[in-house]
């Protein structure tokens, strides 16, 4: 069963205000920062066709029109430019769009780009970006065209890959909604959008419009699997030149597309070569790690040596990038040290579709307290994935990074050790100024008291209060015991309130099971490492791996893997 809603059929509108959306949700650019842009509409392309691409300037200024070189098989022509100021909260940005006419001449892989301009003395430069020309197929330009393409027909499991869905016309549309197949063998990625984008094309004189639709799908379950046509209804203007049709009422044409079906060959992961660490994670990833100093955002520099006052803290920041699903991930438990503590901050994972292909980011912050001056080395981190691409496991690791920890206030001098004392160092301790009168040296372990009525009067009223307190603030407590729920009903509603979409039905059983484990252990769930699930025996450290090969590999709703889930929580 797939778990892409296939829903409402969405109509042209919404797919406009679908990639609206998708622009705004990009990254935030601070109002008056100049920037260069290279926007292509799309990147493959048959012999003899045309497509815009615009040059953006933002904020900025330029006289005449940038040059935009292109290599031998593309050719680019000026058409004009635009300007446009977009006002947000109070703060104005400047577009100026120079738009450039591309026209793609022979079959192979060509850039266009980079651009570079000069403004105000400052070099902004854009691109490049490839684009890939195929020969030009002669039934490829209809009037209603459709065509749905898959990025790997045979990925293996675990591995993304992206349906293309496009629909190419020459008339106008009234009105478009598609029907999105049965993806049998797919779930959705979880973080990453659907992408949706509409362009023109120019062929042979004729202009046809150009609607994709672009969807994440993580390979769920092995073997040979068929996804059946999409279909598509397009609402165009009448060509019938029937004159007894009544002039007040606008005649319509409704047209029904299907694609062909595709057929995919889902690969099981193999188990040969296959680490003890194995993260989980499929695709080509890079791992790369830097260190901040406290409070401050820019990494220091590479290779030279890191240094940091006892008492301060360094950020140890790590970046997966790559074209796999980053759903649930995590860094791997760092080995216990004597020298230094470690605090791991919440993940952020970014995901976009892009050029049909995914881009996945997660960054990991972990904060670094050095315990003890001297020198001590931050471990690497390693994490195993398996490259679809090179059909291999990889380990990829990030290098030490040797860190010397110098004397900080707590060490400086200025405040003593009590044992400094004993040692025969002179204590540089400032004497205390007295406001009122003379503090005298107190022998021994006798303490100070002042023993005026003033200093009495507070304990003299507050005495009489201390039983009432006592009994408020036991009736408190007492009340909050009996309203506080007990997270063991709490955990068998949740089991029995699960949700029926196997991805969202996984993540609560998941999270069920890292609950009762925390109740077992009476300690936080979010924190919990597999080595302390499996001091709660076997069958928690199975359970433990099984989650996380479901959460790559597929779950089966009622299977196997819930009974067993149900089990171990309804047990504790």
């Amino acid at each position: 069963m797939s778990s892409v809603p296939t829903g409402p059929r969405p109509t042209r509108r919404a797919v406009l205000l679908a990639v609206a959306g998708l622009a705004l949700a990009g990254p935030a650019r601070a109002a008056g920062s100049p920037q260069l842009d290279l926007v292509v509409d799309t990147r493959q392309l048959q012999v003899g066709q045309t497509i815009s691409v615009q040059l953006q300037l933002t904020n900025a200024s330029f006289r005449g029109q940038p040059e935009l070189p292109v290599e031998s098989g593309l050719q680019a022509r000026f058409t004009g430019q635009s300007t446009q100021h977009i006002i947000v909260n109070l703060e104005s940005t400047r577009i100026t769009a120079y738009t450039y006419a591309l026209t793609a001449l022979a079959p192979g892989t060509w850039k266009v780009g980079p651009v570079t301009v000069d403004v105000g003395g400052q070099t902004l430069t854009a691109g490049p970006v490839e684009i890939t020309v195929v020969p030009r197929d002669a039934a490829a330009a209809k009037a209603q065209d459709v065509l749905a393409t898959i990025s790997d027909p045979r990925p293996f499991l675990g591995e993304v890959v992206v349906y293309r869905f496009r629909h190419q016309h020459a008339d106008r549309l009234l009105d478009l909604s598609w029907t999105p197949p049965d993806f049998d063998g797919f779930i959705a990625e979880k973080i990453a959008e659907p992408a949706q984008r509409e362009y023109q094309i120019r062929q042979d004189g004729t202009t046809y419009g150009v609607e994709e639709i672009s969807i994440p799908l993580v390979a769920s379950a092995t073997g040979r699997r068929v996804i059946p046509p999409a279909v598509v209804t397009a609402k165009v203007p009448a060509r019938s030149n029937n004159r007894r049709r009544n002039p007040f009422m606008a005649s319509v044409d409704t047209l029904t597309l299907a694609t062909q079906p595709i057929t995919v060959e889902i690969r099981p992961l193999p188990t040969e070569g296959r680490p003890a660490d194995f993260s989980g994670l499929v695709g080509t990833f890079r791992l790369d790690a830097v260190v901040h100093r406290e409070g401050s955002n820019t990494p220091l520099p590479p290779g030279q040596p890191v240094q940091v006052p006892l008492g301060e803290s360094l950020t140890l920041e790590v970046t997966l990038a790559g074209n796999g699903t980053l759903a649930g991930v995590r860094l791997p438990d760092p080995p216990e040290r004597e020298e230094y503590r470690v605090y791991d901050d919440t993940p952020e994972i970014r995901a976009t579709v892009e050029d049909g292909r995914l881009s996945s980011v997660a960054t990991f912050r972990r904060a670094v307290v050095p315990a003890r001056e001297g020198t001590m080395t931050i471990d690497p981190i390693e994490i195993v994935v398996f490259d679809p691409d090179a059909e291999r496991y990889v380990r990829l690791k990030t290098d030490p990074i040797e860190v010397q920890v110098t004397p900080g206030e707590a060490a400086s001098g200025e405040v003593r050790r009590f044992t400094d004392e004993q040692q025969g160092t002179p204590d540089s301790r400032q004497d205390v100024e007295a406001l009122a009168e003379d503090i005298l040296p107190v022998p021994g372990d006798a303490r100070i008291r002042d023993r005026s009525l003033r200093a009495a009067l507070p304990w003299a009223v507050a005495m009489p209060a201390v039983p009432a307190l006592g009994l408020v603030a036991l009736a408190i407590d007492g009340a909050l015991r009996r309203r506080r729920p007990d997270p063991r009903t709490r955990l068998r509603r949740a089991l029995h309130d699960l949700p029926t979409d196997p991805g969202d039905r996984l993540a609560a059983l998941e999270e069920a099971f890292r609950e009762a484990c925390a109740i077992r252990l009476s300690q936080p769930a979010p924190g919990l490492t597999r080595e302390q699930v499996a001091t709660l025996g076997d069958d928690a450290a199975r359970l433990y791996d099984d989650l996380v090969r479901a959460r790559y590999g597929g779950f089966e709703a009622g299977g196997d893997l819930e009974a067993r889930i149900r089990r171990f929580v309804e047990a504790t």
